[in-house]
């Protein structure tokens, strides 16, 4: 049996539930992992340096600072990649509201080294 089975499974059923649409669930789980990078900072160095060979000051520039850069992008710009973009109507849409809304399809498990 798959080891990863019942937390896919859980965050799925998180996911169906439609607690994950709003903007205030997303921001406060990229600032719980921007909380996680700061709390579990030596962790990750002493990983890196023991699986991978990588010096601290490495890891710090080209692991830790950029992911918490794309974590703040990421925070600074939600509110823009959430928002729904308007198209243009149609004959057929002339009575309705087009627009394209921006939700994620499904739960993605990302296993790396």
């Amino acid at each position: 049996m798959n080891p990863h089975a019942e937390l896919v499974s859980c965050l799925r059923a998180a996911w169906l539930s439609g607690k994950t649409r709003p903007m205030e669930y997303r921001v406060a789980q990229l600032e719980a992992l921007g909380h996680f990078l700061d709390e579990k900072k030596q962790d990750i160095l002493e990983a890196t340096a023991s699986d991978m060979g990588k010096p601290p000051f490495e890891v710090e520039l080209s692991e830790i600072s950029i992911c918490r850069s794309e974590l703040n992008h990421a925070l600074n710009n939600l509110g823009t990649w959430m928002k729904d973009e308007h198209v243009e109507k149609n004959w057929a849409t002339q009575l309705d509201s087009a627009f394209i809304r921006k939700d994620p399809y499904r739960v993605v498990l990302i296993i790396g080294p």
